[in-house]
């Protein structure tokens, strides 16, 4: 299975799970602003796992977690984006939008947990 695929079988999931958007606006924003300090803080976990490899100068998992980093970074600046577009859905009463929003953030949040997880093998 590609990434694509991963990354569309996880946005049908989290479309599936979100929340009911129009009962708890502000649930809905504390629980995305969440997930983006989860991203937030395994883009962290990851930086440090790349200071360790270049420490050791092993030029193999340097470039494995790198781009493991790459993609986590990734993941939390298109989620800053959908938390945004989140909470103007939020304040607008688009509930459509919101879902969208929340399911791409949700997405993004199990990527970036993957791609965490996954740096950990560059290491060992």
């Amino acid at each position: 299975m590609t990434a694509k695929h991963r990354l569309a079988a996880a946005v049908v999931c989290a479309i599936s799970l979100a929340p009911d958007l129009a009962r708890g606006d502000a649930d809905s924003s504390a629980q995305a602003s969440g997930m983006l300090t989860a991203m937030e803080g395994d883009a962290h976990r990851v930086a440090l796992l790349l200071r360790t490899a270049r420490a050791a100068r092993r030029a193999g998992p340097v470039k494995c977690v790198d781009a493991y980093l790459s993609q986590v970074d990734t993941d939390v600046r298109h989620g800053r984006e959908d938390l945004a577009d989140l909470r103007a859905a939020l304040a607008t009463g688009d509930a459509a939008r919101a879902k969208r929003a929340f399911a791409w953030l949700a997405a993004r949040r199990e990527a970036a947990r993957a791609a965490s997880f996954a740096a950990d093998t560059c290491i060992t």
